[in-house]
């Protein structure tokens, strides 16, 4: 037997060499973000096996290199593996995002959002797919065609007017050249052509050097170009960062005009954007600073100065990708991410500046957006024309460029939901709009100002309804006549819920900023029914309340204290009130903090005054009882929690008095919780005498009683939770 066992581990053994050093290749391309040959190495040591590891990082490289269908397939097998990190469970919802599989993609964020709650990019894709009808509302508003300059084998992405023409980046190879090894194909360069010809030259001078240069942009002139290269030295994770260059046109060819001064080769600046004036440069970085793995930044020309980069607000920035501006003759910015709701991959994206501020981005809908990556948009007018990259025709990920052009204007229907008793405006009210002569049918949402726009046509009948909480609107019917183009029609639907509706928010009550992602519980307090929601990326939350019922309610989330409040409808006139306001105030725990119990002590939203006792007992109080009370609720909606209870004296009194007295007093405290069904290990007592005292009134100090009763306190702390 033991020859036997010998033997097989003699035949393992260089199996298992010849694996892990297979596994260790994989992963050093892998990190050197040579996703092309970490594929094919992945994929060999999968052949001899089952190895998490190497199908993570699969899934990986094939997400990034947008081969979104083998992407899918892997982060599916991952999953059904043990112990599947939560993350993989997010990308796998937005690779089935982009091959149309909007149900189970938002099946899939629904359980992410259960390991991260309030998680900005899972309650993102499932507000996409929410919104998935709206963004296809107006899908014949743009004819949208490919470019005659696209190739079958290489990526074309990034169009900017120059000279009449584009200049554009692409991939495309000739003779000799080097091969990057993240897509396996050559390295990118610029390249310029006629708008309706097929034919294409790469830009003459000190461009298109050894590795990438792309995405360029111009000045008004066309004299000045600024665009993106490899830097030159190794940093951050001994890879090559992206940085910005300017270069200058003089005889047909392009000279290189210094670095931009805020590169760094320990993070990528790339992507930019020129206003037409020359004053205003946006660019794409992952800089420190960044909300996520890449934000748009903006610098200021003062002279011949940039002044220091500055992140766009969090209108625009997300937790996720922002990348490729473009900024508009009228001074509006289109970008695209994959952190705001859209349909899929990268979306489009625009928002305009108004008041001095950049407005919630508008999702540029279908046809210009599709569910694979759609980016590097340029316009001119409001969206009247343009071109932009997209990777939509192409199983290998690659890239094309399209020109769109936007069509005669569509006729569209405006609902307005309204409720019945007090006519405000509905948000979030289902609606479907079913055309009575061909039967289909359009679905939607109102959105915070009760509205759902649809486009309709005309010598059509049209029938309208909404449903929201479970309760249906009246019912419309809209006869859409002879329309002129763009001529708009409208209709009102009114909802009949005699309920209240509760607006609650869950703020920290350190910050007072909301919290996302708190499990909420509303209790009636006469049926006691018990409905449940968690609150939102904003810690919003809403329940329907029956008229003439109190409530209650309770928040839960790790790391925070349990917190009660309550709510009332009694005394409210339905005809006049549709909304009840609640703040629920949550608390985080912190360990070994030294909480007093007074009047300032604040927790689960119940609010203490000081524990006292009579001069030299360490009986309980009628009083103290009270406050020790609310102690045992606390320790009871939060189960897990384990505290040390610590009293003190004042300085008269011998040291040693004073000590075996505060320790009385702490265990008394402690007892009476025990008393009340709390488990003795979960509470603790300690006393400390007069040797932590809050003022100057130590021994042989004359001071006034209430300077003594500072120091006479209860504090308690969390030891673990």
């Amino acid at each position: 037997m033991k020859k036997i066992l010998f033997c097989c581990c003699f035949l393992i053994a260089p199996f298992l060499s010849f694996g892990q050093r297979a596994l260790e290749k994989a992963n050093d391309a892998y990190e050197h973000l040579e996703y092309a040959r970490a594929i094919e190495l992945y994929l060999t040591v999968l052949e001899k096996g089952h190895n998490a590891e190497a199908a993570e990082k699969l899934a990986h490289c094939y997400r990034l290199t947008q081969q979104y269908h083998n992407a899918q397939k892997w982060y599916a097998r991952l999953l059904e593996m043990p112990f599947a990190d939560p993350e993989n469970r997010l990308y796998y919802a937005q690779m089935l995002l982009c091959s149309e599989q909007r149900e189970e993609a938002d099946r899939q964020a629904q359980l992410f959002l259960e390991h991260k709650p309030g998680d900005a990019r899972g309650l993102a894709l499932r507000q996409a797919v929410r919104d998935m009808e709206l963004f296809y509302k107006n899908e014949s508003r743009f004819d949208v065609k490919p470019a005659p300059f696209n190739t079958s084998d290489a990526a074309e992405f990034a169009p900017t007017w120059f000279a009449g023409g584009l200049v554009f980046s692409s991939d495309r190879s000739s003779a000799g050249d080097k091969k990057d090894a993240s897509s396996g194909r050559s390295f990118t360069g610029l390249y310029f052509a006629q708008q309706s010809s097929a034919q294409a030259e790469p830009l003459r001078g000190e461009v298109n050097g050894t590795y990438h240069d792309a995405a360029a942009c111009f000045s008004a002139d066309g004299q000045r170009m600024y665009f993106t290269r490899n830097s030159k030295g190794k940093g951050r994770g001994d890879v090559l960062h992206l940085s910005l260059y300017a270069a200058a046109f003089s005889n047909g060819k392009w000279q290189m005009d210094g670095a931009f001064p805020y590169n760094s080769k320990e993070f990528s600046s790339g992507y930019p954007a020129l206003s037409r004036d020359g004053k205003t440069l946006v660019f794409a970085s992952d800089r420190p600073g960044s909300a996520g793995a890449f934000d748009l930044f903006m610098c200021k020309k003062t002279g011949d100065a940039w002044s220091e980069p500055q992140p766009l607000n969090h209108v625009v920035n997300t937790p996720g990708m922002e990348l490729w501006p473009f900024l508009t003759d009228e001074g509006h910015l289109i970008f695209a991410s994959d952190g705001h709701p859209g349909i899929g991959g990268l979306d489009l994206f625009l928002s305009r500046y108004e008041n001095g501020t950049w407005q919630k981005p508008q999702n540029l809908g279908f046809p210009i957006n599709s569910p694979f990556d759609d980016f590097s948009l340029i316009s001119r007018g409001d969206l009247t024309e343009g071109w932009f990259a997209s990777n939509r025709n192409n199983a290998n990920g690659t890239d094309d460029v399209y020109f769109f052009k936007q069509m005669k204007p569509a006729n569209e229907l405006t609902i307005q939901v309204v409720d019945k008793h007090t006519r405000i405006p509905l948000p979030d009210v289902a609606i479907e709009v079913r055309d009575l002569n061909t039967g289909d049918v359009l679905t939607g949402f109102t959105n915070a100002q009760g509205q759902a726009v649809v486009p309709v046509n005309p010598n059509r009948a049209y029938e309208i309804s909404g449903m929201k909480n479970g309760i249906a609107t009246s019912v419309q019917r809209a006869e859409a006549g002879d329309l002129k183009p763009g001529e708009k029609m409208f209709a009102e639907l009114e909802h009949n819920d005699p309920r209240f509706t509760l607006r609650g928010q869950c703020l920290d009550g350190k910050t007072k900023s909301g919290v996302a992602g708190v499990l909420v519980r509303l209790t009636n307090l006469k049926t006691m029914q018990v409905d449940s929601i968690t609150s939102d990326g904003t810690g919003n939350f809403t329940f329907q309340l029956a008229q003439k019922a109190d409530y209650q309610l309770v928040g839960e989330k790790d790391a925070y204290f349990t917190t009660v409040g309550t709510a009332t409808t009694k005394g409210l006139d339905r005809t006049t009130t549709l909304y009840v306001k609640l703040y629920l105030s949550i608390d985080v725990i912190e360990l070994e903090k030294v909480n007093v119990i007074d009047e300032n002590l604040t927790i689960s939203g119940f609010q203490f005054k000081p524990i006292l006792y009579d001069y030299d007992k360490h009986n309980i109080r009628p009083d103290a009882a009270k406050e020790l009370d609310k102690m045992v609720q606390i320790l009871k909606l939060n189960p897990t929690i384990e505290i040390e209870l610590r009293s003190h004296t004042d300085s008269r009194g011998k040291d040693d008095y004073n000590q075996a007295l505060s320790q009385r007093r702490a265990e008394s405290a402690a007892i009476y919780i025990i008393q009340k069904g709390i488990a003795g290990r979960r509470i603790a007592a300690k006393g400390f005498g007069e040797t932590q005292l809050r003022n100057r009134c130590r021994d042989g100090v004359e001071c006034s009683e209430k300077q003594h009763q500072e120091n006479r306190r209860t504090e308690f702390v969390v030891l673990r939770y």
